[in-house]
């Protein structure tokens, strides 16, 4: 079921209050070596742009759930990083999310990063990203029990209004 459409710009919020942006949910990877990975439809991919409780190069992929009311964003450079990635004017919803931790078990090195995001022109659409074999890996691991994935970008990742600009 997940998300309505019309909700998926989201702001959404774990069980100790911190606020997360969903970038885009339907997620898919190519894997090297091991062909396509389907998440999900309903899964969002959950980013810590400031590195409060996360690392900004660090992607989880998980469930997250729309309240149907307008996000009261925290903090005012959260609130500009989500404007700028939805696009200005553009509502954005308050959600829920559990942050997927715990042991994780690599699956592979990617090569493609598939994702549908939400906002305004340019900002809205299917996206895919491919990385270079010889730029710095980009590895997606899965929770050894649970559900959740994380997409471990290198240090110094460029994650931005644009989306996945580097690797």
């Amino acid at each position: 079921m997940g998300v309505p459409k019309s909700e998926r710009m989201t702001v959404a919020r774990d069980k100790a209050g911190n606020q997360f942006l969903v970038r885009g949910d339907l997620v898919k990877f190519d894997i090297d070596g091991a062909g396509h990975k389907d998440i999900p439809d309903s899964w969002g991919l959950i980013h810590d742009p400031q590195g409060a409780v996360l690392d900004p190069c660090d992607i989880r992929i998980g469930p997250y759930a729309s309240t149907g009311r307008e996000a009261q964003i925290d903090d005012p450079v959260l609130s500009r990083i989500c404007r700028a990635y939805f696009g200005h004017g553009m509502k954005i919803y308050d959600g829920t999310v559990e942050i997927p931790e715990g042991d994780w078990e690599l699956v592979g090195r990617i090569t493609v990063v598939y994702y549908a995001r939400y906002g305004r022109g340019n900002y809205n659409g299917l996206f895919r990203h491919p990385i270079k074999m010889q730029a710095p890996a980009v590895d997606l691991y899965k929770l050894r029990s649970g559900q959740g994935y994380r997409l471990q970008f290198p240090q110094g990742c460029i994650i931005d209004s644009h989306g996945f600009v580097w690797p």
